[in-house]
Order: structure tokens, then C-alpha cells, then sequence
């Protein structure tokens, strides 16, 4: 059976971490509670150690959430403190971290920032419901070029399409809103309501046509993307559901991340655990859906079935691959496969730490001869 082996626990931050996110290059960044930013290489030897550590005074509150520029040079903070920060990776024998500039604006709590593919614009959402989008200058001259209103309450995270400018944001207000550029005009061309409760996070796969979201409900949805038009501004998206897992967890999911290579989910939630899943096409969409155990036996325990198809009379099934339990001690903030090694994912949790897993599939086995 396919599973997650534990490779690395990393110590040094105190209290919760919030966020991990993988440099183009292979660099860890993590943040959390004690505001502070830490950036992880892995050695020749394959131990993991910091390298470089950004707190100072800079941050007044809590360091929500992380993004890598494409340079793999510049990255973006979220803080409680309603601001925003890009730091410089700069480098040499000894790798450390500067204040590049401050991005003022929001009215409360920074909770998201990311890069779009090209680096070339970043997001940042807040507390304030609202989400703007900055113009990547030269010398870390940032813009702001948009304001997007549209959410009631409190933006919990924002996630770019990886080839084209579209950005979707997930709320408290339990929807996700898509938002696309029409000649220098930000608006929202679609909501998509699939969740009861807040939605917490939201990433692309499968090229871009595929979006999933995961929620306080304990759910996954997978959005289809179907057709695309070639001009993002002439036409509605139009995402659609394709495939639910409807209580994949025992309680709220933090987070989700697909990976690019080989089109695996990783999710890890509000019940300490990180689950691993692979979404597969249906051959009859109208055939009942699948369930190994009803909905009762399913949640016993604070547990799922391993193994499990739920659906929803849908064009794909969601199977989890693989659970780890006890992930943390505590809730799991943030899950992130690796963009150079695909079988890598990290995690971080209210535990204080930072975990490095791999995922092993019975083809690892195979070619072991186990």
C-alpha cells in the first residue's frame, strides 16, 4: 500500500507554523507565530538545516503565509500586522534574508500572498475582504494595479493559474471567486459555491484545467475547467465540479496542493492528519457513486476509509493513496509537494514543526524488490 515515510523534523520556530513554500530552486521557506521566517537546504549528506533566518523587528505579528518569486530570489510575506513584505534571498557562503520593501495598503490581516507564474504580479488578500494585485517592477518597485472587492467577509487565501493571469480567492463567505484582467480592468468572472462553510484553500493542477478546493465541511472539490477560451476576458470560465470527496477529513482542511508531475492531492487538516489523493476518470459518469463504507462507519473514530471512492455521479473519483494519522501534534497548517522532487511534500503545523515526507508508491516497492 502507498504511504507517507517521514524524512526530516525541522526545530526552530516557536509556536505554530504557518506556512512552508518551495523555491523553483529547492529552498524550504517556513513562517508561524513567532514571526519569524526561516529558510531550509537540504546538505550533501541529506540532512536538513537552516540557512538563513529573517525576524528582527520587521514583523510586528504573526507571519501568515509565503511565496517564491519565479527568481527564486525574491519572496513575499503575509503578516497579522495588516502588512506585507518582500525579502531578498541574497546569496553566497553564507545565504541570508533582507527587507526588500514594505507593500502598505490592506486594513487588517494580511492571510495570503502569491507570485503568478511569471513573477511578474502578486496577490495579497486579507481580513478585510478585499484582494490586490501588484505590478512587479524592476528593483522590487511594486504597484498596486488593482483593488478586487467582492467577498463578505475575511479572504483566507489566493493561488494563480499557472499559465495565464487568473487568480481565484477563497473566503470565509464559502465561496471561491475567480478573477481575470480585461484591458487593465480587474473583475470577477465567476463565483463558485461547492462548500458549506469557509473555504480555506484553493490549487490549480492538471495543467491549469483542474482546480481544487478544500473547506471547513471537511470536503474536497474538483473543478474542471473544460475548453478553455483563448481570451480569459471574452468569455465566463466556466469551472465546474467534476468530483467530490465529500468528509475526506474529520475536520476542517487547511490545506490542499496538487502536484505538478505525477497529479497527486495532498491535504492536511484541522484532525492532525495529511491525506494523499488521485483523482481518476470515471468511465460511466452516471454510474452510482462508489463507497467502500457509509457515511457513519466512515467518520467513526474521528477517521475516513482508506482506499475509499466517494463521488458525486461525476466524471472523476477521489482515492486516498495514503494517510498519515498523527502527521502533527496538532492542527496541519500547510502541505507543499516539492517542484523539483516530486515525491517530497512538506508540511507544517501548530506543533511548532516543520516535517519533511516522501511519498512511496507500491512501483517504489517494485523496483526494491519488496
Amino acid at each position: 500500500m502507498p504511504r507517507l515515510e517521514l524524512q526530516a523534523s525541522l526545530y526552530g520556530h516557536k509556536g505554530a507554523v504557518w506556512s512552508v513554500a518551495w523555491s523553483p530552486r529547492g529552498l524550504l521557506a517556513s513562517c508561524g507565530a513567532d514571526k519569524t521566517v526561516r529558510v531550509w537546504h537540504r546538505a550533501e549528506g541529506g540532512a536538513w538545516r537552516s540557512v538563513a533566518v529573517f525576524g528582527d523587528a520587521t514583523f510586528v505579528r504573526a507571519v501568515r503565509d509565503l511565496s517564491w518569486a519565479s527568481d527564486g530570489r525574491s519572496l513575499a510575506c503575509a503578516s497579522f500586522d495588516a502588512s506585507a513584505f518582500v525579502l531578498e534571498l541574497m546569496g553566497g557562503k553564507t545565504p541570508h534574508l533582507e527587507a526588500a520593501v514594505s507593500l502598505e495598503g490592506h486594513d487588517s490581516e494580511v492571510k495570503s500572498v502569491a507570485y503568478s507564474s511569471s513573477g511578474a504580479l502578486l496577490a495579497s488578500c486579507s481580513r478585510d475582504k478585499s484582494v490586490w494585485v501588484w505590478e512587479v517592477g524592476l528593483d522590487f518597485d511594486y504597484e498596486c494595479i488593482a483593488v478586487l472587492n467582492g467577498h463578505a467577509a475575511d479572504v483566507k487565501m489566493v493561488a494563480w493559474h499557472p499559465t495565464v493571469e487568473m487568480l481565484v480567492s477563497t473566503s470565509f463567505d464559502g465561496t471561491v471567486r475567480v478573477w481575470v484582467e480585461d484591458e487593465d480592468d480587474w473583475f470577477c468572472a465567476e463565483t463558485l459555491a461547492g462548500h458549506n462553510g469557509t473555504v480555506w484553500a484553493a490549487a490549480f493542477g492538471e495543467g491549469g484545467t483542474g482546480l481544487a478546493t478544500v473547506a471547513a465541511d471537511g470536503g474536497l472539490a474538483i473543478w474542471s475547467r473544460e475548453n478553455p477560451p483563448a481570451n480569459l476576458a471574452g468569455a465566463n470560465p466556466a469551472f465546474q465540479v467534476v468530483a467530490r470527496y465529500p468528509k475526506l477529513h474529520a475536520g476542517p482542511i487547511y490545506s490542499v496542493d496538487w502536484n505538478k508531475s505525477n497529479s497527486l492531492l495532498a491535504t492536511g487538516g484541522g484532525d492532525d492528519c495529511i491525506r494523499i489523493i488521485q483523482c481518476t476518470e470515471i468511465s460511466s459518469p452516471n454510474a452510482p457513486s462508489e463507497t467502500s463504507k457509509t457515511k457513519e462507519e466512515s467518520t467513526a473514530n474521528g477517521s475516513v476509509p482508506e482506499q475509499s471512492a466517494i463521488t458525486s455521479n461525476l466524471k472523476k473519483r477521489c482515492e486516498v493513496m495514503a494517510t498519515e494519522m498523527r502527521a502533527h501534534s496538532g492542527d496541519v497548517n500547510r502541505v507543499a509537494w516539492n517542484p523539483i522532487d516530486q515525491d517530497i511534500l512538506a508540511s507544517s503545523g501548530d506543533d511548532g514543526l516543520v516535517k519533511i515526507w516522501k511519498y512511496c508508491s507500491d512501483v517504489d516497492k517494485k523496483a526494491n524488490g519488496t
